[in-house]
């Protein structure tokens, strides 16, 4: 992390800490993003389009449904995909500075 010129160690404290916190809310909104409209949304009127964006949407109710294995392997290899992806990208950053 660069140090600007004149900040203090407690301004980088500070920075350090809101940057954090920006990261926590940006993936609670993120999950709360896609909870919400895939699970209620029927229940809220939301357009089916928009239901469908939330990945909980696709995944069969056990109780009430048949299991159906294609929308869970397709969840899967979108997880390993995206845990793939972000190991790459945190990989290659640059934190020399």
């Amino acid at each position: 992390m660069l140090k600007p010129k004149g900040e203090t160690r407690d301004e980088r404290e500070l920075r350090q800490v809101a940057t954090t916190a920006s990261g926590n809310c940006d993936g609670w909104g993120l999950l709360t993003g896609g909870l919400v409209p895939g699970q209620f949304g029927e229940l809220q009127g939301l357009p089916e389009w928009l239901q469908a964006v939330s990945p909980f949407h696709h995944s069969p109710a056990m109780p009430v449904e048949a299991f159906d294995p294609v929308p869970i392997v397709v969840l899967g290899l979108v997880a390993v995909g995206g845990a793939v992806l972000a190991a790459s990208l945190i990989r290659h950053r640059d934190l020399t500075g």
